[in-house]
Formats: C-alpha cells, sequence, structure tokens
C-alpha cells in the first residue's frame, strides 16, 4: 500500500514539475464561473430579447458591445498587469464580472442591461491578461505546457458546457433567477482568488527573476519593439492573423447552422457543443503531455506539430457542413476540435518562453490582437458572412479551410526561429537591470 503510495506522489508532482497545483486550480475556477455568464446570456437571449422588446440589431449589438470592449482593453489592461500586482486584478477583475452578472438579473431596462454587459467586457479583459502570466511566473519552464494548457482549456469545457448548464436552469428557472443563481459561485471564487500570493516576474525563468521589479517597466514602444525584434512571435503574429476568420467566425456560424439545419433547441444544441468542446480539451491535454518532450527533441517542434494540426483540421471542418445527419456533424465537429486542440499548448508554451518577463502580460493581450484584425479584415471586409445569406450556412464551412492551411503553413515556418530565439530571451536580462 504505502508503495503504491510512493509511486503515485512523484507522478503527481512530475506533471507541474513539483509546483503547486492550488493557483492552477483558482484561476481555471475563476475564469469557468466568469465565462458561465456569457454562455447563459447567449442561452437566454429570446428571453431577455423579448422582455426588454429589443430589436434583433439592437440586442445583437448590446451583447457584441462587451466582447469589442474587452478586445480594446487589452492592450491597456496588459500594461496595468505588468506594473500592478496581477493577483489584485484577478480579484477585482473576477469581483466586477460577478457584480454585473447580478446587475443582468436585477436590471429594470435595457440601459441598465447594456452597462452590465460593457462592465462584463472590462473583467474578462483583466482576465484574459492577468491570468496566462501570473501562471507562467507561478510554474517552471517544464510544466507551462500542461499548466497553460489546462487554463486555456477551461474556455472550451465552458463552451461545452456552459449552454448545457444554463439550458437546464433556463428550463427549471426564469431568465433573471438564472444569473442571480451563477452571481453565487462567482463571488466564492472572488473570495478564494483573494488568498492567491504574488510570484515575482520570471521567478521560475531559467535566467531568474528580474531585478528591481519596481523601477525601469518599459514604455508601449520599448514593448513593441522587444516583440517584434523576436523572429518566432512575429511568424506567430502573421499565423494568428490569418487564422483570425476561423477565430471570431467559427463561434456563432456553428450554432446557427446547427438550430437552421437539425432545428435542435438549446439543451440539444448544448449537448452538441458539449461533445466538441471535450473534444478540444482532449486534444489540448494530449498535445500538452507531449509538448515538453517535443521541445526536448527540438526546441522549434511544438511549432511543427501546432502547424500541421492546423492543416489537418481543415478536411473535417469542411465535412461538418456535408454530412446529412446530426450524427455525422457532430463527429466531424469532435474531429475538428480534437485537433484544434492540439494546437493550443504548443503555441501558448513557445509564447511563454520567450515573452519578456517584464511585459508578459503585454505579450499575451499583443498576440490575441492579430486574430482580432485578421478577423475583421479577412471576414468582415470580404463579406464572407454574406454567404450565409445567399448560399447557406453550411458554406460557410469549406470557405474557412483555405485560411486554416495558410495559417498552418505559416505556423509551421516559425519553428526554425525558435532555439536562436530562445538563446535570446533567456540570457541574462540586462535589459530589466536599467
Amino acid at each position: 500500500m504505502s508503495t503504491t503510495s510512493e509511486g503515485v506522489q512523484p507522478r503527481r508532482q512530475s506533471l507541474l514539475a513539483g509546483a503547486s497545483p492550488w493557483p492552477l486550480i483558482v484561476l481555471s475556477l475563476v475564469y469557468f464561473v466568469d465565462e458561465l455568464d456569457n454562455h447563459a446570456f447567449n442561452v437566454l437571449s429570446s428571453s431577455i430579447q423579448s422582455h426588454f422588446r429589443l430589436t434583433t440589431q439592437e440586442f445583437t449589438s448590446l451583447s457584441m458591445s462587451g466582447m469589442f470592449l474587452a478586445f480594446a482593453l487589452l492592450i491597456p489592461v496588459a500594461r496595468l498587469a505588468d506594473r500592478a500586482r496581477r493577483t489584485s486584478i484577478v480579484v477585482v477583475s473576477a469581483l466586477l464580472v460577478a457584480g454585473c452578472a447580478l446587475l443582468v438579473g436585477f436590471a429594470g431596462s435595457a440601459l441598465v442591461l447594456a452597462v452590465a454587459r460593457l462592465g462584463k467586457g472590462i473583467g474578462v479583459a483583466g482576465n484574459n491578461t492577468a491570468h496566462k502570466s501570473l501562471l507562467t511566473d507561478y510554474y517552471p519552464p517544464a510544466a507551462r505546457p500542461l499548466a497553460i494548457g489546462v487554463h486555456t482549456g477551461v474556455v472550451q469545457v465552458i463552451t461545452g458546457a456552459g449552454p448545457l448548464i444554463a439550458g437546464v436552469l433556463g428550463r427549471l428557472l426564469s431568465w433573471r433567477q438564472v444569473f442571480i443563481i451563477i452571481f453565487i459561485p462567482m463571488a466564492v471564487m472572488v473570495v478564494i482568488a483573494a488568498f492567491l500570493r504574488e510570484p515575482r516576474r520570471g521567478a521560475t525563468d531559467l535566467a531568474g527573476p528580474v531585478q528591481n521589479d519596481s523601477d525601469g517597466r518599459p514604455t508601449i514602444r520599448s514593448a513593441v519593439r522587444q516583440l517584434w525584434e523576436i523572429r518566432t512571435l512575429r511568424r506567430i503574429g502573421l499565423a494568428v492573423f490569418v487564422f483570425g476568420p476561423v477565430f471570431l467566425g467559427l463561434a456563432p456560424i456553428l450554432p446557427l447552422f446547427l438550430s437552421g439545419t437539425y432545428h435542435l433547441d438549446p439543451l440539444e444544441m448544448g449537448i452538441v457543443l458539449a461533445i466538441g468542446g471535450l473534444a478540444n480539451v482532449a486534444g489540448l491535454l494530449w498535445s500538452a503531455r507531449r509538448c515538453t518532450r517535443w521541445a526536448e527533441q527540438e526546441s522549434g517542434k511544438p511549432l511543427q506539430r501546432a502547424g500541421i494540426a492546423m492543416i489537418v483540421a481543415a478536411p473535417p471542418l469542411a465535412v461538418i457542413a456535408l454530412v446529412p445527419s446530426i450524427i455525422g456533424a457532430t463527429l466531424a465537429l469532435a474531429a475538428t476540435q480534437f485537433i484544434l486542440g492540439v494546437t493550443i499548448a504548443p503555441y501558448m508554451a513557445v509564447v511563454a518562453q520567450l515573452a519578456p518577463a517584464r511585459i508578459r502580460s503585454f505579450t499575451f493581450a499583443a498576440i490575441i490582437l492579430p486574430a482580432v484584425l485578421g478577423g475583421l479584415l479577412l471576414y468582415q471586409l470580404p463579406q464572407l458572412p454574406s454567404l450565409a445569406d445567399t448560399v447557406g450556412y453550411k458554406w460557410m464551412f469549406p470557405a474557412l479551410c483555405p485560411y486554416l492551411i495558410v495559417a498552418g503553413l505559416i505556423m509551421r515556418s516559425a519553428s526554425r526561429f525558435v532555439a536562436s530565439d530562445y538563446v535570446r530571451t533567456e540570457s541574462p536580462r540586462e535589459g530589466d537591470m536599467r
């Protein structure tokens, strides 16, 4: 009996290189309950829209306002996270999201509802920037692929489980009661997150923690210059830009296609999306467990695998729209999500390794913005959404496949710069001493 216990303990510690799993658990649960609000709003949208007597255009503008504000605030909040205590930003952001969820439940007018969604966007901006920066300093390089992969995978879990949970609650309660109920776990996680310790920036890096952490923080111009000098990140940014139409386009297209083609109700749709979300997490965990071994074999190999996975994901994405049954579409969705999940851990691990310690929050924010810009320039300006109105939603899936293939080729090409960029970023931090 004791032999088994002694054998299991080192295995558990090796998963996170001996670091405590507690920060990962807390930050993942904070993210999970915060995102539950979004999915409840989407599932219950028809009830909310009819209650406030909003037109479709008015309601769509209201619901999207929070998301656009979250993206607009990524860089400012990231700069704040590189200067202030990140644990404080996590607590304040989670508190803001929880308060806005409660405000939705008690909203007496469309104006109050709009304020609540805008507040939610501000809170999400804080979560997106501070969490990954903290995880990078909580966990050493060997554990980062798994830590960041698990945290990122929470997004996919809630993408699947969120509509399912909201659908069940929506059948039992009014839409106002649903938001009041989900406020409770949010408030609990705010209290728990308040006890997280603030790690030193770069504390787990090979080069050691940065010196004079409170002084000499770079300006936005110098931060952009630092990132631009890292060739791997430049190439990853281009790949993310091309991936933008898939990033912004797939999420709204999929439920519209499923409901329009197979006439699924919210609960049934939640089940299908849950299957896709769980498949994505399975792919993420599969690659996260192998990412360190790939990097040991060759420093650029994780990005090679991520690029290949993007390319391989294109055929099943097209098949989603071509199969004649919901079972076939669900299986194709699961295959697509699993393969896309494989890309997450290698990509995020390389970004975490190459991000300068003083501007890690800025780096994680800056690496997301090309996807938003790519979605606007490559998806909205060519009016790809108009395909849904003219030839049907199903043709949107094949239209997104070329973006996946090109993004995969670019991501794979970034692998040849990783080794030299690692040497540069892991050298002693003279720049941090200024």
